[in-house]
């Protein structure tokens, strides 16, 4: 199944650092996941559900640029438009 890969960039600013947050939700995720992740989603609330637990629990690799802005690629499964897809050998 293809994936399409869509690029994000969560920014930081004068009062939140967003590495340090994701950091401190990654950990919070070990002990309180649901917590964890209403914390995403309520500062993030454009990201989809999926991707956030990918974030969250340390799936989804991502870097940090010098400005502090988390970046990295996601995407979901897309729906195959042939009956038959080759493999990659």
């Amino acid at each position: 199944m293809a994936t399409e890969l869509k690029q994000y960039r969560l920014q930081s600013n004068e009062m939140l650092y967003t590495p340090g947050l994701l950091a401190w939700w990654k950990n919070m995720f070990r002990t309180d996941p649901r917590r964890a992740f209403w914390h995403v989603a309520l500062a993030y609330s454009t990201l989809p559900a999926t991707l956030i637990h990918d974030l969250l629990d340390g799936t989804l690799a991502y870097t940090v640029d010098d400005k502090g802005t988390v970046v990295f690629a996601w995407g979901e499964p897309m729906k195959e438009t042939l009956a038959y897809m080759p493999e990659d050998e």
